[in-house]
């Protein structure tokens, strides 16, 4: 036999022992170990029982079962040990209704990491999470994406029970297996065991990164001296309940320290616009802040307040409520990183994996780029376009609208102390009835 063909020969028997799992040259030596434990076993004498021969029973008698559509034979996962891992994980959130699983939404990326972790025969169907040691290093909301995102969990090892745990390089390909179950925009980068068997992706994170990307419109000045000035001040331990959406059943304080800020240019883009980004490094983040950090520098960085605005909205003492103003888009929105202590994860990548997930978004960025050159088209030539009847409703839409209120005596929105007290008179609990665990983030 060719070395082809005894290749595909090892590849076959391997996938009838171990459906699910790619079949690597390192499993080599476990397969000959699996096999010579079959052999033996048919080659020992009969086992003589006072047991009657069961009936042997056709198939046309027995009632069709319906079988779950897209999933293999069910795997004996108590053969098999588990490994505590960490993953890797980036993914285009646009299309996502956020990154945790949700009673009111399947369209979450956590739901289809879960599915491709079943499907792939990683975690048994509908383990619970406390089983698996689940945890996450945060929880983006709709619409924004991430480079880093980070969680932990108990997976199926390639070692049986009784057999020592493989080397990390010997053992399942993780991000492999997974990605060739999840949908493109979704991507496992690496894998690793935490050094601490305490590891939490969450509570373990030293820091975590967030980009966010601002685009200039033609002819728009933004003052990023201005807003560099006013981002100062996040920096350091800061009570921001006038920079997030608050929720007091979940969030028991506000505090939250900002290690870094900047703002710098980010390449050109098209038709006329340039492109900024806005950096945050930060120990945790409340829900939305980042996005409302955003916001206000906008104002500032397009001349609608000062830069001491947002000094003025950080001293909660003189301003306790949020006034009223709008988020920023999630669309921009990146979580870069999350980061931990020193040596204690050390994620390993293949190189073909990572010539694969370049590869898928490869194609997703010449997609882009085809749209935005073909949008960049479109807008040029309606700007040539010829107008000659007046623009009648602008003047009444501009009295409608009126003049800008400044951010410091706008309407706000119900305070702590207002929100905790019409929860309790309803009869609420808020978050300190619970853990600190149930803090929210971005």
């Amino acid at each position: 036999m060719s070395k082809t063909g005894m290749e595909r020969e090892d590849w076959a028997v391997y996938n009838a022992l171990y459906p699910g799992v790619a079949f690597q040259p390192e499993h080599r030596g476990q397969l000959a170990a699996r096999l010579r434990e079959i052999a033996a076993r048919l080659e020992a004498p009969p086992v003589v029982t006072n047991e009657l021969p069961q009936p042997e029973v056709s198939k046309n008698d027995v009632a069709p079962t319906r079988k779950r559509r897209g999933t293999k034979p069910d795997l004996d996962f108590a053969s098999y040990q588990t490994r505590y891992v960490a993953l890797e994980i980036l993914y285009l959130g646009h299309a996502y209704d956020g990154f945790a699983r949700q009673e009111s939404s399947s369209n979450t990326i956590e739901a289809r990491l879960f599915s491709a972790l079943e499907r792939t025969r990683l975690i048994p169907f509908s383990a619970p999470w406390q089983s698996l040691r689940y945890s996450r290093a945060g929880r983006t909301d709709r619409g924004v994406s991430a480079l880093g995102q980070v969680v932990a969990l108990e997976l199926r090892s390639s070692a049986r029970v009784g057999e020592p745990l493989p080397d990390p390089g010997q053992e399942l390909d993780y991000p492999g297996l997974l990605n060739r179950a999840l949908p493109e925009d979704v991507r496992v980068t690496g894998w690793c065991p935490p050094t601490s068997p305490d590891f939490s992706a969450r509570f373990s994170a030293t820091h975590r990164e967030y980009k966010y990307f601002v685009v200039a419109q033609p002819g728009e000045a933004l003052d990023l001296a201005a807003m560099q000035a006013a981002g100062a001040a996040f920096l350091g331990l800061h009570d921001f309940r006038n920079f997030c959406k608050m929720d007091v059943a979940q969030v028991k304080h506000f505090q939250r320290r900002i290690l870094d800020f900047r703002i710098e240019a980010a390449g050109p883009a098209s038709g006329g616009r340039r492109l900024f980004l806005l950096s945050l490094r930060g120990t945790a983040f409340l829900w939305h802040q980042v996005r409302c950090m955003a916001a206000v520098l906008l104002m500032v960085g397009r001349g609608k307040e000062d830069p001491g605005v947002v000094a003025a909205l950080l001293d909660v003492g003189a301003h306790p409520a949020k006034p009223l103003y709008g988020l920023a888009s999630e669309e921009p929105l990146l979580l870069s990183g999350c980061r931990y202590a020193p040596g204690e994860l050390r994620f390993l990548r293949t190189e073909a994996n990572r010539d694969q997930v370049c590869k898928v978004l490869g194609r997703a960025l010449d997609s882009h780029l085809v749209r935005a050159s073909l949008l960049s088209e479109i807008l040029t030539k309606l700007g040539e376009d010829e107008c000659a009847l007046p623009s009648a409703g602008r003047e009444r839409r501009a009295r409608r609208h009126g003049e800008r209120v400044p951010l410091l005596q706008r309407v706000r929105e119900p305070s702590y102390e207002e929100r905790c007290a019409k929860i309790r008179e309803a009869g609420g609990k808020l978050a300190g009835d619970f853990p600190d665990e149930n803090d929210t983030e971005e």
